[in-house]
């Protein structure tokens, strides 16, 4: 049976990601979606295959993740109604040059249960209350359409608590 798990990794140093929610928090005002926080900006791993969680554990460990300055978390859901994922993803059909490395290391690693490896980033954006009655999902995606991604090779996806 074929599954699917994603392996978000989060970089302990604040400089570098506090530059980048700079960035677009600034094109969230740009945007007027100034009551829409950008938490955090992460790298996002898909796999698929007939894996075990020991061999999750020891890809994330061993592959996705320097120890030093980066954590790992799999299968990360919205802790809140507040908090929204947007994962962006090459369409199907790109060449995804990341992944293609990942799952050739993983060979390497002599792991043969994973048939499948994708790459994108995993923004996190909180709300306010009030602004979730205001802002629907669809003026998130445009935004992101718009400043995050490329639409012509890039696709997003919207994660929300339930």
């Amino acid at each position: 049976m074929t599954k699917k798990v994603l392996v978000q990794v989060s970089s302990i140093l604040k400089k570098k990601s506090l530059q980048n929610r700079k960035k677009v928090e600034d094109l969230l005002r740009t945007a007027h979606l100034g009551d829409v926080e950008c938490n955090t900006i992460e790298q996002l791993y898909g796999l698929e295959g007939n894996f075990s969680l020991e061999e999750i554990q020891r890809i994330a460990q061993e592959l996705l993740c320097d120890p030093i300055a980066e954590k790992f978390i799999i299968d990360a859901k919205p802790k809140d109604f507040k908090t929204i994922f947007l994962d962006v993803w090459f369409k199907s059909g790109v060449t995804d040059p990341v992944a293609e490395s990942v799952l050739k290391a993983i060979r390497d690693l002599n792991i043969l249960t994973i048939e499948n490896a994708f790459f994108g980033m995993r923004y996190e954006f909180k709300e306010s209350a009030e602004v979730r009655e205001r802002i629907a999902d669809e003026k998130l995606i445009l935004f992101a359409n718009r400043h995050l991604l490329n639409p012509l090779v890039q696709q997003c996806q919207l994660i929300k608590y339930r």
